[in-house]
């Protein structure tokens, strides 16, 4: 267990917008000693996101989306394959978040959707906080085209991969994104479990 002591000295904004970012005058007490560093840090506060894994039994289909991302333009990225994901709005539960924004983006109605874990996105730099579902469902489930919402200009494409193509597109390092990379590892640990067999199957 970590042992430093850390006092919140001074908070200076830096800016506040999508997102804001704040620099901190901290005061770290190191383990094990008296010595104490003044040390500043800044940080990108953003609201906590939710994603899903959504799986169809029926037709042995991943539900992915691909959409532009400009802060990855630069490194010649033009588009990602992701899972659905968004941010929650105020007060608004992870759970109703991850239903709205599954709907939303790929048109699909969840009922079996049962959650996964939290975890930290990038927490050298910021404070974003994801929670990870994981959702089952039937091919009647999709009752919207999908596609995002046009007032926030968003231009999803819905992709139905099949399993055998989502876990060689992971293994091969064509998926870039890291939630969506973490999302579909956790699936494929299970799913090997649950199905054993499809180990004999080449990659």
């Amino acid at each position: 267990m970590p042992c430093n002591k850390v006092s919140v000295l001074n908070i200076k904004k830096l800016f506040e917008g999508y997102v804001a970012i704040e620099e901190a005058l901290l005061k770290i007490k190191r383990c094990n000693t008296e010595k104490e560093d003044l040390v500043r840090r800044i940080a990108i506060v953003r609201d906590d996101a939710v994603g899903a894994v959504l799986y169809c039994p029926a037709t042995q289909e991943i539900i992915l989306v691909s959409q532009f991302r400009y802060p990855v333009f630069r490194h010649g990225c033009a588009e990602l394959v992701e899972i659905p994901a968004g941010m929650v709005d105020n007060n608004e539960k992870p759970y109703t978040t991850i239903k709205r924004e599954i709907l939303e983006e790929t048109g699909y109605e969840v009922s079996r959707l049962k959650f996964v874990q939290s975890y930290y996105i990038s927490p050298g730099i910021s404070s974003e906080r994801l929670h990870l579902f994981y959702g089952v469902i039937e091919p009647e489930d999709q009752k919207q085209s999908g596609g995002g919402l046009d007032q926030e200009h968003e231009h999803i494409e819905v992709l139905k991969w099949p399993v055998e193509k989502v876990y060689n597109d992971l293994i091969k390092g064509r998926i870039k994104d890291g939630k969506t990379i973490i999302a579909l590892q956790w699936f494929f640990l299970n799913y090997f479990l649950e199905n054993k067999s499809y180990f004999k199957k080449e990659a």
